[in-house]
């Protein structure tokens, strides 16, 4: 396996190219989804910018073995979407988050870049910042990098 940015790639296109999370997308905000690799704080996302998925890496528990080197990453997901009405928000943001879900455990391989991929932990803003809405979707990949 390369670097884990091929992995970070991986998730891009996997999010951008999903047929279900793009119809959500589509059916309830009238928008496609963007995914990128950003750091970016929320202030800086523009409700034009949204629905998006923020990919950031910011942790790695490396397990060094030899000439082979193992890696834990923590790859976190930044999801917002737009809904100015707070009664649909709980249940889109929901959905939202499942089929992102469903979306990155349909190949837990990455598409051959990784050894495997876990959906841990997510936590949302309770729609304190509405219209604009977001969870935050923890993800560990274990990777291995040979060089």
């Amino acid at each position: 396996m390369g670097s884990f940015t091929d992995v970070i790639d991986n998730i891009t296109t996997t999010l951008e190219d999903d047929t279900a999370l793009q119809a959500f997308c589509a059916d309830k905000w009238s928008r496609s989804l963007s995914a990128k690799a950003a750091w970016r704080k929320r202030v800086e996302i523009g409700l034009d910018e949204l629905p998006v998925v923020l990919v950031t890496r910011p942790r790695t528990r490396n397990k060094n073995r030899h000439e082979i080197r193992d890696a834990d990453h923590t790859v976190m997901l930044y999801c917002g979407f737009n809904q100015p009405d707070r009664d649909l928000i709980l249940k889109e943001q929901i959905r939202f988050i499942e089929l992102i879900e469903n979306a990155l455990l349909a190949d837990v391989t990455r598409g051959g870049t990784a050894i495997n991929t876990l959906i841990e932990d997510s936590v949302n803003d309770e729609g304190k910042f509405a219209p604009a809405c977001f969870s935050v979707v923890a993800v560990e990949i274990y990777h291995r990098r040979r060089e």
